[in-house]
């Protein structure tokens, strides 16, 4: 879009990571991953079966998106920031140290065993990695802009998905998903935290209600034209 008027805006999403009525003496999977178009999480239990989880697309819930997409045409994503604050877990379940990492081959993130072993059977094959402990700031970025110069073959994108009454044009994945043009096909890297959360017996009465595990913070640059 070079030499028409572009504009820059950061959009920033809230997003908590909940769980409803969690179980006693169980130990639970939490998975946050972060691509070009948006965010997903998850909560596994030990059987491997989702309990929680929640994906949007960057802007989306809060409309902040579709209100820049009513004045500009195309947009592309710049950059993206993750920022994960956990909830204190006291006496009542105890967090495990937090595997983080950029994985350069898109989704899945990676690949998890099954059963009571799953987290630790993790397998993957990141560009970055890194362990935290779970109570101190950690953040991470990446700057997808030159990955899309290099790697897609438009790396800008209609604000408003032609054919459709609404929602934008989002990136091709690696995925074979039916419908979608082999020849835009590319892998972008992926953002991705993961930890276990132990529940001991006796922490949480039945019917307990939501509990918060921890928010999660999104910060996307748009270039809108």
């Amino acid at each position: 879009m070079q030499g028409m008027d572009q504009k820059s805006f950061q959009l920033n999403d809230i997003v908590p990571i909940t769980i409803s009525n969690p179980t006693n003496d169980q130990a639970y999977t939490v998975i946050i991953s972060a691509d070009v178009n948006g965010y997903t999480w998850t909560i596994q239990g030990q059987s491997g079966i989702t309990v929680s989880a929640g994906t949007a697309l960057y802007g989306e819930n809060t409309q902040q998106f579709g209100t820049q997409a009513m004045f500009y045409s195309q947009y592309y994503t710049k950059d993206v920031h993750l920022d994960l604050t956990l909830t204190s877990g006291g006496g009542i379940y105890s967090i495990s140290p937090i595997v983080s990492l950029i994985n350069p081959a898109g989704e899945p993130p990676f690949v998890f065993g099954t059963g009571a072993g799953a987290f630790a059977s993790l397998l993957s094959s990141p560009l970055k990695t890194d362990i935290h402990q779970p109570y101190t700031r950690q953040s991470m970025h990446i700057d997808y802009s030159k990955w899309l110069m290099s790697m897609s073959d438009r790396a800008w994108r209609n604000s408003i998905n032609v054919g459709a009454t609404s929602g934008r044009e989002v990136y091709p994945t690696d995925s074979t998903a039916t419908g979608v043009d082999v020849d835009q096909l590319f892998k972008l890297p992926t953002m991705v935290r993961a930890f276990q959360v132990t529940v001991p017996l006796g922490s949480f009465n039945a019917g307990a209600g939501t509990f918060l595990f921890g928010l999660l913070k999104l910060r996307t640059t748009y270039m809108f034209s």
